[in-house]
Protein backbone atom coordinates (compact mmCIF):
# COMPACT_ATOMS: atom_id res chain seq x y z
CA UNK A 1 0.00 0.00 0.00
CA UNK A 2 1.39 3.39 -0.98
CA UNK A 3 1.23 6.36 1.31
CA UNK A 4 0.66 9.79 -0.09
CA UNK A 5 3.36 12.30 0.62
CA UNK A 6 2.25 15.11 2.88
CA UNK A 7 2.35 18.48 1.20
CA UNK A 8 3.13 21.64 3.04
CA UNK A 9 0.96 24.53 2.09
CA UNK A 10 2.68 27.86 2.03
CA UNK A 11 0.24 30.66 2.64
CA UNK A 12 2.72 33.55 2.48
CA UNK A 13 5.86 34.20 0.54
CA UNK A 14 8.96 34.24 2.67
CA UNK A 15 10.03 37.81 3.39
CA UNK A 16 13.70 38.69 3.77
CA UNK A 17 14.63 39.61 7.33
CA UNK A 18 14.31 43.24 8.34
CA UNK A 19 18.02 43.78 8.12
CA UNK A 20 19.79 46.81 6.65
CA UNK A 21 22.38 44.58 4.97
CA UNK A 22 19.69 43.34 2.56
CA UNK A 23 19.04 46.83 1.24
CA UNK A 24 20.83 47.95 -1.93
CA UNK A 25 24.02 49.91 -1.49
CA UNK A 26 24.80 52.87 -3.70
CA UNK A 27 28.10 53.81 -2.08
CA UNK A 28 30.41 51.44 -3.98
CA UNK A 29 31.35 47.81 -3.77
CA UNK A 30 32.04 46.48 -0.28
CA UNK A 31 33.32 42.90 0.00
CA UNK A 32 34.63 40.77 2.82
CA UNK A 33 38.19 39.43 2.93
CA UNK A 34 37.31 35.99 1.54
CA UNK A 35 35.50 37.46 -1.48
CA UNK A 36 38.35 39.86 -2.22
CA UNK A 37 40.83 37.00 -1.99
CA UNK A 38 38.79 34.80 -4.32
CA UNK A 39 38.44 37.61 -6.88
CA UNK A 40 42.18 38.41 -6.83
CA UNK A 41 43.33 34.76 -6.56
CA UNK A 42 44.99 35.43 -3.20
CA UNK A 43 44.64 33.60 0.10
CA UNK A 44 42.47 35.44 2.60
CA UNK A 45 45.31 35.50 5.14
CA UNK A 46 47.42 37.37 2.57
CA UNK A 47 44.60 39.85 1.93
CA UNK A 48 44.09 40.37 5.67
CA UNK A 49 47.82 40.93 6.26
CA UNK A 50 48.17 43.43 3.41
CA UNK A 51 45.12 45.41 4.54
CA UNK A 52 46.40 45.46 8.10
CA UNK A 53 49.88 46.57 6.95
CA UNK A 54 48.36 49.38 4.85
CA UNK A 55 46.23 50.51 7.80
CA UNK A 56 42.92 50.03 5.99
CA UNK A 57 40.00 49.85 8.41
CA UNK A 58 36.70 48.06 7.59
CA UNK A 59 33.98 50.21 6.05
CA UNK A 60 31.27 48.35 7.92
CA UNK A 61 30.08 44.90 8.88
CA UNK A 62 27.69 42.44 7.28
CA UNK A 63 26.74 40.08 10.07
CA UNK A 64 30.01 39.47 11.92
CA UNK A 65 32.17 39.89 8.83
CA UNK A 66 34.00 43.16 8.18
CA UNK A 67 33.61 44.53 4.66
CA UNK A 68 36.01 46.76 2.76
CA UNK A 69 35.29 49.18 -0.07
CA UNK A 70 37.08 47.89 -3.15
CA UNK A 71 38.29 51.31 -4.29
CA UNK A 72 40.36 51.52 -1.10
CA UNK A 73 41.21 47.86 -0.51
CA UNK A 74 42.56 46.75 -3.89
CA UNK A 75 45.13 49.55 -4.31
CA UNK A 76 46.36 48.89 -0.77
CA UNK A 77 46.74 45.16 -1.48
CA UNK A 78 48.95 45.94 -4.49
CA UNK A 79 50.99 48.58 -2.62
CA UNK A 80 49.46 51.77 -4.04
CA UNK A 81 48.13 54.73 -2.13
CA UNK A 82 44.34 54.34 -1.72
CA UNK A 83 42.18 57.08 -3.19
CA UNK A 84 39.15 58.66 -1.62
CA UNK A 85 35.88 57.15 -2.93
CA UNK A 86 34.00 59.07 -5.63
CA UNK A 87 31.00 61.04 -4.44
Amino acid sequence: MQKKAARRQVTELAKPPNNPTHQPRNDGFRWNISTIGAALNLHRDTVRAKLRTAGIEPDGHVGNSPVYELSRAIPAIYGHEPRAPKR
